[in-house]
């Protein structure tokens, strides 16, 4: 069998029957070995020393090239001093680091015996070598028909099994699913509610919830594209990677301080963060971000994007003061082998530190060989900076790198405007003097006239009274067609746009709306079509006009994603014609671009042809143009030449072993890493590089496992395999391997996006079955492993904080950049080793109400101090990787929610919002508050339970109408629905 090797085996041990394997000792050492020492081998060490392959501490007694090269210790014999030899010192039983075999000491005859062949120079049959496979065996006596090794054999290509249910069968995912069911007897669940499912589906893919407007929205939307029209929009949504870039964070790690007794701050690690969302949101192929993170600096031309992606090598704890130095440079090692075979690859290297692998087959040697790859890594120093700061661009301090920035956004606008006006005044001019060239031209014409705008800026809810608003600022619209590419930012925008829209003649017409959040059109003073909250659409709506000049007006605004508004109509004698800009803008632009290069300069003169010239080529220059100034926490390396790598006896920095070369470990069956690397440069010894290519390959069996089952976890509330940071042996088994093993096909074969697989789950039966437990199937399943329904959960620390200040109407979703600081609580301060000058020293900033009220994503993450609320509910461990977080259910969680300063603060705004948006009633206030806690529709009972609850507070109580609806909020924001989905 392969991967299997077979011992020593003597076919007579009667000494003239041994040749010498080269000359040297008499015969008699010979004999001396065949007769006395290799039974003693037999018996007490080959089975952890050659037997079937297992080498424990990377030894082998099986060839006079295994006694040579020794193991992680060193060579067990030393043909210069052969009393020294490390072979006889771990029998004597000196003392407890020289004790083998293990379970007994060899008797004085056995140990003599020994003695003396090794002092006669060790002899050596020539014909008694082990017999290898030429394949290699596994370490440990393992392989791979070892069920625990199912993860390390390369990807199947299970085709999805057939359902005999038709519903169960358009999916792979649900069969796969129904096959196991079917095979147990099990009925899936029924489907969730539509308003289940879209506040599943907000928390799954935002972390927050839907507005009771959306709600209402979609459950009211019988189209058969309403659900996927609502998944694509929430991937689609900048919330998506601040959701998805938290599971992330858990996995590495993350935080922005150092961790031990001074806890100092890590500057700029808030950049990491920022990476990581934007590559969720970008979609960026998984290999890709691997290999950014792993070696992003030694890319041909690695971008900012790729040289912040290294800060993953800073997220670690550092001391800055240890009693060992090099201990805790093997430390900070360990935690980037530890991390990075977990993350990536589920294997858990780590526990080969010291030893051989207890369980998997991964030798001492080879955690040392993988060490090596990350060897010649520069480790934080007691700097300024803490030595890991670098120039992602020309260093400049961080106000200037903003003031740049600004003028040259400023410089963009103001060139762009300078187009638009010469191509308007061209289409103008051509319009007056030669109107057959816009005609011939293809050219769309605008059937509104007169057109002017109003912007403003705000986070509404709602579509406001523009009328009682001031705007930002205010102007013609050039080409009379609707656009939002006014706007100067891309979310908290509002619009009011006027003009006359000229009716060719009396007929019906219908007016298509694409719009996200909220739009309200007017056609001569009526309303043609409104809708007043948060979502995407896409409607029509029919009209009998007469033939005319009308006032027409539209009102719009979108709170939390760019602005998306696209208008247009038609009638049976009239083709389908934009009122927006949209598409047809950019058909105008392509169209007049020519016509002004051929045209212009008998038109307008040469003097408009060379000063558009100039304006594109300035434009695209200013464009292209990198702005200097930022900085970022990244790796970077010692040079071309890393230190020697040797293996730690007993993980001891201090006792070193044999020296290793950088390679992989062997149940990879991957060719060793050529040596040097073909990526070094003069600052890198490129090796990172080799080893992030290895782990971002298709062949690669265990990457686009691990990252597919992650991605199952996260939206299931457990992976296809539970151990989700460990793949090996002692790791769970898949429940569903061939439905794991499809999604990694999937996975690879989409280009290693996310988005799509996330797409193929939401859209799955199963991802839309219904909590709904049943009897008959909690006896068969409880554990619900094989998902016969979806497994209700609590909503996580953060999205429980978000939630909150979303209730309570101060949530800013402003994204990106440093941390922010909300209020710790006194008793927290006086946790710090420094409290009595927390702020003066730096340890916890300040922010102003509105940065402390950001997504909790931006929260500074401090080791030493954490926000109550979030720990209260389970915020990743940061001292280590975080695969899956705890779910308790504990007293604190209940007395924080309902006496924290913080909670009752939130109350208070919920309870204050309540006026505005129901009117004076406090029964339609009690129905506000119940749906925007639980987003769904308040029952009469409840509605009931509510009143009479307000009533008793204000009769028995004796508390004013206010103070009541603010205790009744409190007690909606301590309902179990308000933390649990499903």
């Amino acid at each position: 069998m392969l991967y299997r090797v077979s011992v020593i085996v003597f076919a007579s041990l009667a000494p003239p029957l041994f040749a010498l394997a080269q000359s040297g000792p008499a015969v008699d050492g010979l004999a001396l070995f065949a007769q006395e020492v290799f039974p003693v081998l037999e018996e007490n060490c080959l089975r952890c020393h050659g037997r079937d392959g297992k080498t424990k501490g990377g030894l082998a007694l099986t060839t006079p090239a295994g006694l040579r090269e020794g193991g992680n210790q060193g060579p067990a014999i030393d043909p210069e001093d052969p009393g020294a030899s490390l072979l006889l010192e771990m029998v004597s039983y000196k003392d407890e680091d020289h004790e083998m075999p293990p379970d007994g000491k060899l008797s004085a005859g056995s140990i003599e015996a020994i003695a003396q062949w090794v002092k006669l120079g060790a002899p050596w049959p020539a014909n008694a070598a082990a017999q290898a496979d030429t394949a290699g065996p596994l370490p440990l006596g393992m392989d791979f028909d070892d069920e625990g090794l199912w993860a390390f054999l390369p990807l199947g290509s299970p085709a999805a099994p057939e359902a005999d249910a038709p519903e169960w069968a358009e999916s792979p995912i649900d069969a796969f699913v129904y096959a196991r069911l079917a095979a147990a007897g099990i009925a899936p669940a029924p489907a969730a509610t539509k308003s289940t499912l879209i506040r599943r589906l907000y928390y799954d893919f935002t972390g927050l919830p839907p507005t009771p407007e959306e709600v209402e929205a979609f459950v009211n939307d019988e189209r058969p594209g309403a659900y996927e029209h609502l998944v694509d929009y929430l991937l689609a949504s900048p919330h998506y990677g601040e959701k998805w870039g938290r599971h992330w964070l858990d996995l590495v790690h993350y935080a922005d301080s150092n961790g031990y007794e001074r806890d100092t701050d890590k500057p700029y690690m808030w950049r990491y963060r920022d990476y990581v969302i934007r590559s969720f949101n970008e979609d960026k192929p998984y290999d890709e971000f691997v290999i950014e993170q792993l070696a992003g600096d030694e890319l041909e031309r690695p971008g900012a994007g790729a040289l912040i992606a290294t800060g993953y090598y800073r997220l670690g704890l550092w001391d800055d003061e240890p009693a060992d130095a090099l201990q805790g440079l093997y430390d900070n090692l360990d935690d980037m082998v530890d991390t990075t075979g977990k993350v990536f690859l589920g294997i858990t290297m780590g526990c080969a530190r010291c030893h051989d692998h207890k369980i998997d087959p991964i030798l001492q040697s080879e955690y040392y060989e993988f060490l090596s790859f990350f060897h010649g890594v520069k480790m934080i120093q007691r700097i300024k900076g803490n030595g890991i700061l670098r120039s992602i661009l020309p260093p400049e301090e961080e106000a200037a790198y903003q003031r740049k920035l600004r003028e040259k956004e400023a410089r963009e606008n103001s060139l762009a405007e300078e187009i638009r006006a010469y191509l308007a005044s061209f289409k103008s001019a051509v319009l007056r003097e030669r109107p057959g060239l816009i005609q011939d031209s293809g050219i769309v014409l605008s059937d509104i006239s007169g057109l002017e705008f109003r912007f403003y800026r705000d986070t509404w809810e709602s579509l406001p009274d523009f009328e009682m608003l001031k705007p930002e600022t205010a102007g013609r619209v050039e080409d009379n067609f609707i656009t939002t590419e006014l706007a100067t930012r891309d979310a908290g925008v509002g619009f009011v746009f006027e003009g006359k829209l000229r009716v060719p003649k009396a007929g019906e017409y219908r007016f298509f709306i694409e719009s996200v959040d909220g739009v309200r059109l007017l056609l001569d003073g009526n309303v043609l079509y409104s809708v007043l909250g948060l979502g995407q659409r896409e409607d029509s709506v029919v009209r009998d006009l007469e033939g005319g000049a009308y006032p027409f007006r539209v009102e719009y605004f979108t709170k939390n994603g760019p602005p998306k508004l696209e208008l247009s109509w038609s009638s049976k004698f009239m083709e389908k014609r934009p009122l927006s800009a949209g598409a047809q803008q950019s058909k105008n632009n392509t169209a007049l671009r020519p016509l002004f290069r051929k045209h212009a300069r008998e038109i307008l003169g040469p003097e408009a042809v060379a000063g558009l010239k100039r304006a594109e080529k300035e434009l695209k220059a200013v464009k292209n143009r990198e702005v200097p100034g930022k900085m970022a926490a990244t790796v970077s390396e010692k040079g071309a030449a890393p230190p020697a790598t040797h293996i730690l006896i007993r993980g001891n920095p201090h006792a070193k072993g044999k020296e290793v070369a950088p390679g992989f470990p062997a149940l990879f069956r991957a060719p060793r890493p050529a040596a040097p690397s073909p990526y070094q440069t003069a600052q890198s010894s490129g090796r990172r590089r080799q080893l992030a290519e290895w782990i971002a390959s298709p062949d690669n069996p265990l990457t686009a496992r691990v990252m597919a089952n992650r991605i199952w976890q996260y939206h299931f509330g457990r992976g296809i395999v539970r151990s989700s940071n460990n793949f090996g042996v002692m790791g769970e088994r898949p429940t569903h391997p061939e439905l794991l093993d499809w999604m990694a096909g999937e996975f690879i074969r989409g280009g290693w996006r996310m988005k799509p697989l996330h797409k193929m789950i939401a859209m799955s039966r199963t991802y839309r079955m219904s909590s709904q437990g049943r009897a008959e199937a909690l006896a068969r399943d409880p554990d619900n492993d094989l998902f016969w329904r979806f497994n209700m959960r609590r909503l996580t620390s953060e999205e429980v904080r978000d939630s909150l200040l979303k209730a309570g109407g101060t949530l800013n979703t402003e994204m990106f950049g440093p941390g922010v600081y909300p209020e710790l609580p006194a008793e927290v301060i006086a946790t710090s080793s420094k409290q009595s000058t927390l702020l003066s020293s730096g340890m916890w900033g300040e922010s102003t109400p509105e940065e402390a009220a950001r997504r909790s994503i931006y929260i500074h993450v401090k080791r030493s101090l954490l926000l109550p609320l979030l720990t209260d509910f389970d915020m990743a461990e940061t001292d280590a990787s975080c695969p899956v977080r705890f779910s308790t259910t504990l007293p604190t969680q209940a007395l924080g929610m309902l006496n924290s300063d913080f909670i009752n603060g939130q109350a208070k705004l919920f309870a204050a919002r309540l006026p505005a948006e129901a009117g004076g009633g406090v029964q339609a206030q009690v129905r506000r508050a119940l749906e925007i806690a639980t987003s769904r529709a308040a029952t009469p009972e409840e509605l009931a339970r509510g009143l009479a609850f307000i009533n008793e507070m204000r009769t028995v109580e004796g508390l004013p109408l206010e103070t009541a609806l603010e205790r009744f909020c409190l007690l909606a924001l301590n309902l179990n629905e308000f933390v649990f989905l499903d």
